[in-house]
């Protein structure tokens, strides 16, 4: 069961993950944004209105920048779809598999919590996932990981554009 102190954050330090906050960044995917993220650090909890971005832990030495650069190498995070009509996912848009959604952004509302892939090609197309408030962080919990990226190339329904 989550840590009901710390929904979403607690399973993705446990898989060497952080969560940062970019609520308030007028452009989230500038270069210079690690750097600011790394000046604030991870958060320690998800706050209603917060927009988050996931991001591998540093090596002692090395700036988020550098971590999140060689992320893939780490692995790809992602949510499992235990079974992809369940009313647990009242919003579910994958493109990769029905069987998970990767996972690089979290947005937190008073009634949904929406999980987002990273870009990983263009144009644009990402997984999003939502998830009841009440429910969301005990699904969370039990399915979020971290994939490696050959599996993912095993597992993911179209080879094209890779």
């Amino acid at each position: 069961m989550a840590d009901p102190n710390t929904p979403y954050v607690g399973p993705i330090e446990a898989a060497g993950w952080n969560l940062y906050d970019i609520t308030r960044l007028a452009y989230p995917h500038a270069a210079g944004q690690w750097n600011h993220l790394q000046r604030f650090g991870p958060v320690a909890q998800v706050v209603e209105g917060g927009r988050y971005v996931l991001a591998p832990q540093p090596e002692p030495g090395q700036s988020l920048a550098d971590a999140n650069a060689q992320s893939n190498l780490i692995g790809l995070p992602h949510l499992r779809i235990c079974d992809y009509l369940s009313p647990d996912y009242p919003g579910l848009r994958v493109q990769y598999s029905d069987k998970f959604a990767l996972v690089g952004y979290l947005t937190v509302s008073a009634s949904r919590v929406r999980l987002y892939s990273p870009k990983l090609q263009l144009p644009y197309i990402h997984d999003m996932v939502e998830l009841h408030p009440t429910t969301g962080p005990e699904i969370f919990a039990r399915d979020f990981g971290i994939m490696a990226l050959q599996e993912f190339m095993l597992k993911r329904k179209d080879s094209r554009g890779f």
